[in-house]
């Protein structure tokens, strides 16, 4: 649960880290923390360490991220004010060319207020070989102006890129020196600086158990009762027909056999009270 909670807590942490960082940054993928958690030795001891260790490590990754976005911001800045000094140091050659072509342009207009159409011929004619002068001029010196700051530009971006790199190669100098004291702190070789009291409040998730009673419907009609069938107590022995003048005689095995017939068989409740006596007798 603790190493659970410690994901979580990475995970959440280094999100606003991670989507503000430059793509080239060698920080280490969560997936990669997360081994390094699960196969530490000190979080198997000493699981308030490894809480620490990590605390450690998510504080300093946010001050390295804030020093790195700095650095950037920065460059940015200097290259902008470069770039708006460029315009301020050319602003006098900027308004030469400007009026050299507002008089060219002048000339030429002045020209076509002329009424007289022989007139306007022959003043264009004369001022379009003095334009063709002053225009070769305004062309050879913007061209030059040009070529001067396109190489100011150039300046400005390569600096740019430079001071990119250097706030780049700083990040990942931290970077890396701080994901070794991770891994330091976790083998135990360094001691963490925040104590190892923190606690980490986990958002547990309550189980509610439904107990379902299931009542049987109760028959609407009585179970069938079962009957005994019990057997006559008496029989009626037919009559023997008495010969004339004699005494009708029975045999021994046949007043046995009538005995026998007229005796109704044991019932289930002799038969028990009749096993209880014997038992009891012995």
């Amino acid at each position: 649960m603790l190493r659970l909670a410690i994901a979580i807590l990475l995970t959440a942490a280094l999100q606003p880290v991670m989507s503000q960082l430059p793509h080239s940054a060698g920080l280490p993928s969560q997936q990669g923390l997360a081994r390094l958690l699960f196969t530490s030795r000190i979080t198997a001891l000493n699981p308030q360490v490894s809480v620490a260790c990590f605390t450690d490590y998510i504080r300093h990754s946010n001050s390295i991220s804030e020093a790195y976005g700095q650095d950037y911001k920065q460059c940015l800045l200097e290259a902008s004010e470069e770039r708006k000094q460029i315009d301020d140091d050319s602003a006098r050659e900027r308004q030469e060319v400007v009026h050299a072509a507002e008089a060219v342009c002048s000339s030429l207009h002045a020209c076509n207020e002329v009424s007289n159409t022989l007139e306007l011929f022959n003043c264009h004619t004369k001022i379009g070989s003095a334009n063709t002068k002053a225009i070769y001029s305004i062309s050879g010196n913007a061209s030059e102006h040009a070529t001067v700051l396109q190489e100011r530009y150039r300046r400005i971006e390569l600096h740019h890129q430079q001071c990119c790199q250097r706030a780049e190669r700083r990040y990942v100098a931290d970077t890396a020196s701080n994901y070794n004291y991770l891994q330091a702190c976790l083998d135990g070789h360094v001691q963490p600086t925040t104590s190892s009291t923190t606690t980490i409040t986990v958002p547990t998730t309550s189980s509610i158990t439904t107990t379902t009673t299931t009542t049987l419907p109760t028959p609407s009609t009585p179970p069938p009762t079962t009957t005994c069938t019990t057997w006559p107590t008496t029989r009626t022995i037919p009559t023997l027909p008495a010969a004339t003048g004699a005494t009708p005689t029975i045999s021994p095995a046949t007043a046995a056999t009538v005995a026998t017939a007229t005796t109704p068989p044991p019932t289930a409740a002799t038969t028990t009270n009749a096993a209880t006596a014997t038992a009891t007798t012995h």
